[in-house]
């Protein structure tokens, strides 16, 4: 498993973590709730890892809504605000890119 997943979780499991202006437009527009993402966070699964981002190290998890629709949450922690997880983006990932598991991309 992913460092950064285990830090993205130890952040949001203290409160420590705020969803980018990009992903509150992005869950607005894909009616995502929130509720979901956060629910899903403990048993979401990894599915990409972004340690050398230099906006920030980030990972891609997948996990499912409340009426089993995949989920890709993208989490980044910031290099400027180590003590903090941002919710970067969200979506339903396309299965014209992304293989039944929604873990491999096609």
């Amino acid at each position: 498993m992913s460092d950064t997943f285990e830090e993205v979780r130890r952040l949001v499991a203290a409160g420590n973590w705020l969803p980018t202006t990009h992903a509150l437009r992005r869950l607005a527009e894909r009616q995502i709730l929130m509720a979901d993402v956060l629910d899903g966070l403990n048993s979401a699964v990894f599915v990409e890892d972004y340690p050398e981002d230099p906006r920030g190290q980030s990972i891609l998890l997948l996990s499912f809504d409340s009426t089993n629709l995949p989920i890709h949450a993208l989490w980044g922690i910031p290099v400027k605000d180590r003590g903090i997880a941002n919710l970067v983006t969200i979506y339903h990932p396309d299965p014209k890119e992304w293989y039944g598991d929604w873990i491999r991309r096609k």
